[in-house]
C-alpha cells in the first residue's frame, strides 16, 4: 500500500533501472519484453512441456518483477500482463506453423496464503488475469 501512495505523491521512478518519470522507461519495458522464445530448465525434467519465456530472468527484467511481486509496485502489472501476453502469442504462432493445436490455459501457479498476507497482493494472479484480458483483446 506504502508504494502506491509513494507513487501518487512522489514521481515515480524505473523498477529496472531507477530513472525518474515512469515505473518502466521504454529501455527497460524493451528488455522486459525481449525474444520470447523457448527457456526449458536445465537439465529438463522428462515429460516436461515446452516452456517459454519473454526475456531471461535477470537484470532490469529481473528488478521489475520483483518490484511487483515482493515490493507492491502494482503499477507494474499492466506491463508485465503485456510481457506475459506477448509470450503465451509468440507460443501460439509458434505451435500454429508447426501445424499444433494452440489450445491455451493460462494457469496462475498459486501463491501460498501466508506470502499474500505478507505481500498485501497477489501478484502471480494480477499478471495472469490482466494478460488473459490483454489476450481476449487481441482475440
Amino acid at each position: 500500500m506504502v508504494p502506491a501512495l509513494l507513487d501518487l505523491i512522489l514521481p515515480p521512478r524505473c523498477a529496472g533501472c531507477g530513472a525518474w518519470g515512469a515505473v518502466a522507461c521504454p529501455s527497460c519495458l524493451a528488455k522486459l519484453l525481449g525474444e520470447p522464445a523457448s527457456r526449458p530448465p536445465d537439465p529438463a525434467p522428462p515429460g516436461l512441456p515446452d516452456c517459454w519465456s519473454a526475456t531471461a530472468y535477470e537484470g532490469a527484467a529481473r528488478r521489475m518483477i520483483l518490484a511487483c511481486k515482493e515490493r507492491g509496485r502494482t503499477a507494474l502489472v499492466p506491463a508485465l500482463a503485456t510481457c506475459v501476453a506477448t509470450c503465451v502469442a509468440a507460443w501460439q504462432t509458434e505451435a500454429e506453423t508447426e501445424g499444433e493445436a494452440a489450445v491455451t490455459w493460462l494457469v496462475p501457479v498459486p501463491s501460498a496464503r501466508a506470502a499474500v498476507r505478507r505481500r498485501g497482493h497477489d501478484p502471480v494472479r494480477a499478471v495472469a488475469t490482466a494478460a488473459v484480458r490483454e489476450l481476449r483483446g487481441r482475440g
